[in-house]
């Protein structure tokens, strides 16, 4: 076996800035002057770098919430290759569990220098040779064979890329291994048979060189003979060739025939050897590639006829595309790995796959995310000219039916994780599966030839579609293409379900931290809340203890009535803590016919006693019905909302107290003359624990009243909503069903 190139160095030409299109991590901690480079894994043509420089010598910034440790281990566990980290003196420092199932070794034994176990003894040189590269944070390829866990060596590119510095200040380095084991044997097989075929040419001339040829010769008038074997490669049965200069042109490719009677003039004018290509047209309609090869034949220095071989070169040819194709199709493979692992943001990973696949797979790529209609939200589309953009963006591929039989549409295949293929997109296609007339007419416009439609999966669940469509190329979808296109969604799957897995931790700890902050403000603010009237109702028990019977009347009944005051303000806050840790557990309401109008008048009734130096003031305009509810928790509300008018208007300012019955509904209003509400407050008023800044000092409390209010009467299936009054002042009101009579 030839030994392939055993390193291969690029240096990366391009660089990004911040979150241009790749943010894996902000996990640099990064000395002044060093390079934190992220490449592509697997790319062996685009390169993408990340430079941190920080000129005053300071951090670029705070690591992940998990570690820079953890930001490398989540790169490494993307790659659908094996793949480790390791530091610039060779020691590997993580390994995935690709690597541990493609190696079989047991889980840790490869770190450090145990990697080198399954490297064949005669490549380990190649690895010691990189340690000058790595030490100057150049990235490398090398070819070397690594024994899989059947015992077998498999040529495998590992390309090396440095990654980012870490806590001690040492260069860390992220390797791959791309199998290309494959990929080696083709290419000395080819080198093979081309060195067999150079010999060949070299010692039997026409005759001895070629496989499947046949030979010819021509009078250089009109008539040509052909053995059988060259009618058959020209699609002629046998004995059936007209024996013509003429039906020998007939056949040539039309691109080929000028070039081939210019060959053949230019051979009979100077004497020498006809050695050309050209492509013969079948009567199928297919094409083949032949050799053709000839010498004149003079008599007395003038040319008399000229003989020949053709030599069918198709299989050669296919094979040299199908190698060539193979090497693309790995080289995209490899980039598109890359670009996975590039990013943990989902919209950056769909928006660089379809680049990708254009034009390399198709003319047109769309990736599109469901949403809860019959169209697809279309996140991405590459390749499209402005010609096409209106007819693309019309296009809703989710509604047209897979087959003429119009059983099952596009959107129920993608959502069952079945590929869609139409190989020929046709007039004839478009009238029978097409939805209606105008997507119909859409289709046409877009002049696509054939369509490949793939789901998008993430945790075992459709989420959206990719659809590839071949217009301007005239290509058309092979079984190749297909698997290759389903290779690369697959790993866009992974890699977009990795990336959603991550923002789902990234939200988890943000939502740990958030509930934290909240648990510990909560205990600040009834540590203080409980605080101050237990020690009003402390302090005047021990008053009225000591001095007993010598206390006057008068400071009797104001410690008393400051100890009345505080116990009922303990009691709101426990009663309202109570009730919110029911809601929180979801435990069911106790619901019964309740009379809001006698409720309401009841506790405003109950509020005059209590403030006897303030007016409220209640009106309920004509009858109201009863409504389905929970009278305990009816009346918490109004005393919170009555409570809070009280809390926050001015003394002098009467509070206005409202019930109606609107419609099929129940409502009582509650209006005060206070500061009003802002933009800001009325979106975070119901929020447990918030309390606006403007009016901290005013009132004692601990945010949660209205809270509880609006938690309440979403159970009972009723709204509570607020609005500022006009002339200043607040309006708080809440509206549940009425009962009808049939219901009671």
């Amino acid at each position: 076996m030839g030994a392939p190139l055993a390193c291969r160095r690029q240096r990366h030409t391009r660089a990004m800035g911040s979150r241009a299109g790749v943010d894996v991590f902000r996990m640099v901690r990064a000395a002044p002057g060093w390079l934190a480079r992220v490449e592509s894994i697997t790319a062996g043509v685009e390169r993408r770098l990340i430079e941190t420089t920080d000129p005053q010598g300071g951090s670029r910034g705070d690591l992940a919430p998990f570690g820079a440790e953890f930001s490398y281990r989540m790169l490494a566990d993307a790659s659908p290759l094996p793949a480790w980290t390791m530091l610039a003196g060779g020691d590997v420092t993580y390994l995935n569990e690709r690597w541990d199932t493609y190696t079989g070794l047991p889980r840790g034994e490869g770190l450090g220098q145990g990697w080198m176990k399954v490297v064949h003894p005669d490549d380990i040189a190649r690895f010691r040779a990189l340690r000058g590269s790595l030490e100057a944070s150049t990235p490398v390829e090398v070819e070397a064979r690594f024994r899989r866990h059947d015992g077998t060596w498999r040529w495998h590119l590992c390309r090396i890329t440095p990654l980012a510095i870490d806590e001690h200040g040492r260069g860390v380095w992220l390797g791959t291994a791309l199998d290309i084991d494959d990929r080696v044997h083709a290419e000395e097989a080819l080198r093979d048979a081309l060195e067999r075929l150079r010999l060949s040419d070299e010692r039997s001339r026409l005759a001895e060189e070629a496989a499947h040829f046949g030979t010819w010769e021509w009078d250089m008038g009109e008539r040509v003979q052909w053995s059988e074997s060259m009618e058959r490669i020209y699609g002629f049965a046998p004995g059936t060739y007209p024996g013509t200069f003429e039906a020998f042109l007939d056949r040539i490719h039309p691109d080929d025939r000028a070039p081939t009677v210019a060959r053949i003039q230019a051979a009979v004018e100077s004497g020498d050897d006809l050695d050309f290509e050209h492509r013969v047209v079948l009567p199928d309609g297919g094409v083949r590639w032949l050799n053709g090869r000839g010498r004149v034949i003079r008599v007395d220095g003038k040319p008399v006829r000229m003989v020949g071989i053709g030599i069918d070169m198709t299989e050669r040819r296919e094979a040299e595309d199908a190698l060539r194709a193979s090497h693309e199709r790995e080289r995209l493979l490899a980039e598109i790995s890359g670009h996975l692992v590039s990013s943990l943001e989902p919209q950056v990973l769909l928006a660089q796959i379809a680049r990708d696949c254009v034009p390399a797979i198709a003319d047109i790529c769309s990736i599109g995310l469901f949403d809860a209609s019959e169209h697809t939200r279309r996140f991405e589309t590459a390749g499209v000219t402005p010609e096409e953009a209106p007819y693309i963006a019309r296009t809703h591929l989710r509604r047209w039916w897979t087959d003429p039989s119009r059983f099952r549409t596009i959107g129920q295949a993608m959502l069952a994780g079945d590929p869609f293929v139409a190989r020929e997109v046709d007039d004839e296609w478009v009238r029978a599966c097409a939805p209606d007339d105008e997507q119909a007419a859409v289709a046409r416009a877009t002049r696509a030839v054939s369509l490949l439609c793939l789901p998008l999966v993430a945790r075992g669940e459709s989420i959206g579609m990719v659809t590839f469509a071949q217009t301007r190329s005239g290509r058309h979808f092979s079984d190749r293409d297909v698997a290759f296109a389903r290779e690369i969604i697959s790993r866009a799957s992974i890699a977009v379900d990795n990336a959603r897995l991550f923002g789902e931790l990234q939200e988890t700890a943000d939502r740990l931290r958030q509930a934290n902050a909240a648990k510990d403000e909560f205990l600040g603010l009834m540590s203080h809340e409980l605080k101050t009237p237990i020690t009003v109702i402390l302090g005047n028990a021990h008053v009225l203890a000591r001095a007993g019977e010598n206390v006057d009347p008068e400071t009797r009944r104001a410690a008393l009535q400051d100890i009345r005051d505080e116990s009922e303000r303990l009691n709101r806050i426990i009663e309202d803590l109570l009730v919110l840790a029911r809601l929180e557990r979801g435990n069911e309401l106790e619901i019964e016919p309740v009379d809001v109008r006698k409720l309401t008048e009841r506790v405003v009734a109950a509020a005059q006693r209590d403030h006897p130096g303030r007016t409220i003031e209640v009106r309920c305009e004509g009858a109201v019905s009863l409504v389905e509810g929970s009278e305990v928790y009816i009346e918490q509300v109004l005393r919170n909302l009555i409570g809070n008018a009280l809390k926050y208007s001015p003394r002098d300012k009467p509070v206005e107290v409202e019930c109606r019955e609107d419609a099929d509904s129940v409502t009582v209003a509650v209006l005060d003359r206070g500061v009003g509400l802002t933009e800001e407050e009325l979106g975070q008023l119901f929020t447990p624990f918030y309390r606006s800044p403007r009016v901290r000092g005013q009132a004692q409390g601990v945010g949660i009243g209205l809270a509880v209010c609006k938690r309440l009467l979403d159970a009972l299936g009723g709204t509570l909503e607020a609005c500022p009054r006009a002339g200043g002042g607040s309006e708080f009101r809440f509206s549940l069903p009425a009962l009808r009579d049939d219901e009671l």
